[in-house]
């Protein structure tokens, strides 16, 4: 009788725990940064695109985009203020947002562009 009443038990449990499982799903989002250009003269100017993008629909982001300061200067953006970060609510649920960014080169050598502190929601408002 015991050992039947054991057996009941963990069936029990098992199907129990069968009716609470949830299906997840881990969205994923890319922030890129491309430049057309390889080499600049000093004192030209070039432009760097920023992408960010999903395969599901975004919600909102914000990150900085650093670089070198004393090799480039920043001399227009289409990110909010004219500026070098960006924090955005996407009311449209879109998967992908381009900005564009033009430095000018004010000396010789190779400089770094990057994102820092980024962070990404899906429209769901669930971290990517």
């Amino acid at each position: 009788m015991k050992l039947w009443r054991n057996i009941l038990l963990v069936i029990t449990v098992f199907i129990s725990s069968l009716m609470y499982t949830y299906d997840v799903y881990a969205a994923s989002a890319t922030i890129s940064v491309k430049s057309a250009s390889k080499t600049v003269v000093v004192g030209n100017t070039f432009k760097v695109t920023v992408t960010v993008s999903s395969s599901n629909s975004l919600g909102g982001w914000q990150f900085d985009v650093k670089y070198d300061t004393s090799k480039l200067s920043l001399v227009s953006s289409t990110l909010e203020g004219n500026t070098s970060s960006a924090g955005w609510y996407d009311s449209k649920g879109n998967k992908s947002k381009t900005y564009t960014l033009t430095f000018k080169a004010k000396k010789s050598g190779s400089a770094k562009i990057y994102i820092d502190n980024s962070l990404v929601f899906g429209y769901d408002e669930n971290p990517m």
